[in-house]
């Protein structure tokens, strides 16, 4: 199967999704204008004028970018897993010998299976402890605790990241501000290890879980299950606010969470009281602060010196670090020289937009052969040139040939014929791509009616449901999207 590009640091998915109609098949598209001379706007710089010559599209980074975490607290982070292999999930260290993740990560499983890896490289970690216990929620709830053999702050320099001492830490009412995910899953270039990467609050769901929103550019993804998600508390500190539980097999639009403030006090039994957070000297650490202080990336942060102490505010959702009497603090948008458009830029589609000197700028990335990507989580987001035209990573079909774009923006292709294979619709993860009848036992996406027993195969697997389970027929939908229950 054509491997999934999948945008960075991610999770194992537990949520069924249900049998999606194929979009309508087309053959690759060219730019428009090829060959065309291109508009003179072209030949302006954007806000990155190496983007042009950027190697490779990252989306999420190697450090945190929205909290700061020093290195100790970056190796609280850790990788769920088999000291030979690797890990499965992901993460936190939350007291001295307690890790917490997600249920799903260790269900199953006994102590004697389960190994915590620390370090930015799970493969290769700096320090590799077992279980000698996991709690999971007594109700359910997709969070679960580890208890180590060991402490690993006799051995390594690690600090426990808390959880959040809030409740609710965030409600609706904060739909838009950022917060910080970390794990160790899949990237979109297949690198591995430990990496973070920002997604907007995007509200709550239910009593116990929260959505974040990679808006179509970056998130969390296949691996990344059980790893936290950071946000400043009022104090300024770093919060675990709670586990990933699932999210979107695209890996960069909506991820849901798992509250640790519903469980705080069952996590409590394991770890004793939440600690209170602790003021901060503004020359206690790598860089010394002062009263004017300085924006955090995408201008989504504030952090100052007041009264001696380092003060971090996390800007709300209409608000943006900037300018105020010649400090550095979090404003209102509408109070800001460029809104609530900042220098890290942002796509609206193909539209870049950014801000320079105070003066908002856009450019038409498509009308100038680009595309609007996100380049990395330090340098943000700019136009790249593309040779894909209007092929999507969906991809398309032209004749027995397949041919999809990357997330990277480049144009790839594969003749299926090679393979002996047809090129056709394989499903909403894979897209139109080389068709394996073995594998998928002769059926295809389209499926097949046997009573009312739908069979179909999609992205290689073959699923079955019986359409009268919800008093439904299994039925011909159209010769397009083939049979499904109506």
């Amino acid at each position: 199967m054509r491997p999934l590009l999948v945008v960075l640091a991610f999770l194992a998915l537990t949520a069924c999704r249900g049998r999606l109609p194929p979009p309508p098949a087309s053959g690759e598209g060219e730019g428009e204008g090829e060959g065309e001379p291109l508009p003179p706007e072209c030949a302006e710089p954007t806000n990155r004028p190496a983007a042009a010559s950027a190697g490779g599209i990252y989306f999420g980074s190697r450090t945190p970018t929205l909290v700061p975490l020093d290195e100790a607290q970056q190796l609280a982070v850790v990788a769920v897993g088999d000291r030979s292999y690797g890990g499965w999930c992901s993460g936190t260290l939350i007291a001295d010998d307690v890790v917490l993740t997600a249920q799903h990560c260790t269900e199953g499983a006994s102590a004697g299976q389960v190994d915590l890896l620390f370090g930015p490289d799970d493969v290769d970690p700096v320090l590799a402890l077992s279980a000698a216990d996991i709690e999971e929620h007594p109700d359910g709830l997709d969070i679960a605790i580890i208890l180590l053999s060991a402490r690993p702050a006799d051995t390594i320099p690690v600090r426990p990241i808390p959880i959040t001492m809030a409740s609710p830490p965030l409600s609706d009412d904060d739909t838009g501000v950022r917060l910080e995910q970390a794990g160790y899953g899949e990237t979109h270039d297949g690198s591995h290890g430990r990496y973070f990467v920002t997604e907007r609050f995007d509200g709550t769901e239910g009593d116990n879980e929260y959505v974040v929103d990679g808006e179509g550019s970056r998130g969390v993804c296949f691996g990344d299950s059980g790893g936290p998600s950071l946000h400043l508390s009022a104090e300024g500190d770093a919060r675990v606010l709670g586990v990933l539980s699932w999210g979107d097999p695209a890996c960069m639009f909506r991820d849901r969470y798992q509250r640790a403030d519903v469980v705080r006090a069952w996590i409590e039994s394991f770890t004793g009281p939440t600690p209170a957070a602790l003021p901060e000297a503004c020359d206690a650490g790598a860089v010394v602060l002062s009263e004017a202080g300085r924006c955090g990336l995408e201008q989504a942060s504030a952090e100052y010196c007041e009264a001696g102490v380092v003060v971090r505010d996390l800007c709300g959702p209409e608000e943006i670090c900037g300018d105020d009497g010649g400090n550095a603090r979090c404003i209102a948008t509408s109070a800001n020289a460029c809104g609530a458009v900042s220098a890290f830029g942002a796509c609206d589609g193909e539209t870049l937009s950014w801000c320079d000197a105070g003066v908002v700028k856009t450019r038409a990335c498509d009308t100038c052969v680009e595309r609007c990507l996100l380049l990395d989580a330090a340098q943000g987001f700019s136009c790249v040139p593309t040779d894909c035209g209007d092929l999507t990573y969906e991809g398309a079909c032209d004749g027995d040939v397949a041919g999809w774009c990357d997330l990277m923006g480049q144009k790839h292709t594969q003749d299926c014929a090679e393979l002996d294979q047809p090129c056709q619709y394989v499903g909403p993860e894979t897209g139109y791509w080389c068709f394996d009848a073995e594998e998928c036992e002769g059926y295809d996406y389209r499926g097949q009616c046997d009573g009312t027993v739908l069979t179909w195969c999609e992205d290689g697997e073959v699923y079955s449901q019986d359409c009268a389970d919800d008093g439904d027929e299994c039925a011909l939908v159209d010769e397009e999207t083939g049979y499904d229950c109506r």
